[in-house]
């Protein structure tokens, strides 16, 4: 039987987009959102060179479907169900053979989507949220999270960046870790990209933190590749 899964590069590549590559705020979705294919089932664990567990057990699905829970009732103010589609290498994270100058994907994460139309990265080692977004629509029953996005003009840069600072900390980001200025990255000021880099940060390894959200309070996306 085939199932939905994330195309991870395309989720991984829009969600760093967002911060850093100027459109139109309504442009700004749409290179957020992964982008859903359909993929038969395979029994190989191995990606590229490295290997990560692409059967998870039910507990470890359970458990980080858990935090899926608790993330998506701080986004949208009430218990929304999800489901889990697959376990993939985290492309944020990988380590390289410099022999053969190859990156290794070793590092793993759980992919869900919530009823609301939201995706989200779930490390299966810590079980700390690496990523939320909303997903690609695949029908035209699907949900679809920008259509509800506010635009409202409630927020001021500064405000919003108090704002997007307490929602990255309920989401479980550490909170020295959102100290100093982050870059800030707008456009038109109908919604703000707020992110702090790690100093280790490298090519291969993109340890920081990322929010995006609008003027008037709307998540665009949240990541955080630090302590995975």
């Amino acid at each position: 039987m085939n199932t939905n899964v994330f195309n991870v590069k395309s989720f991984a590549i829009g969600s760093v987009a967002l911060g850093l590559v100027l459109g139109t705020v309504l442009g700004f979705t749409n290179i957020a959102t992964t982008k859903v294919t359909k993929a038969d089932e395979k029994s190989d664990t191995s990606i590229a060179l490295g290997q990560i567990n692409r059967n998870p057990s039910q507990e470890k699905v359970a458990s980080a479907q858990a935090v899926v829970a608790t993330s998506a009732k701080l986004l949208h103010g009430k218990d929304t169900t999800s489901r889990f589609i697959e376990a993939a290498p985290n492309p944020y994270i990988a380590e390289r053979d410099e022999v053969k100058g190859t990156e290794l994907l070793k590092k793993g994460m759980l992919s869900f989507i919530d009823a609301d139309g939201y995706a989200y990265w779930i490390d299966d080692a810590t079980n700390k949220v690496v990523q939320i977004g909303p997903a690609s629509r695949v029908n035209e029953s699907d949900p679809n999270p920008s259509a509800s996005f506010d635009f409202t003009e409630r927020y001021t840069k500064d405000t919003l960046l108090a704002v997007a600072v307490k929602q990255a900390e309920a989401f479980g980001a550490d909170p020295s870790s959102l100290q100093g200025k982050p870059q800030i990255i707008t456009k038109d000021g109908r919604a703000f990209f707020y992110r702090w880099d790690d100093p280790s940060s490298t090519d291969t390894n993109m340890r920081f933190v990322q929010i995006g959200m609008t003027v008037g309070g709307s998540l665009l996306s949240y990541t955080n590749t630090l302590g995975i």
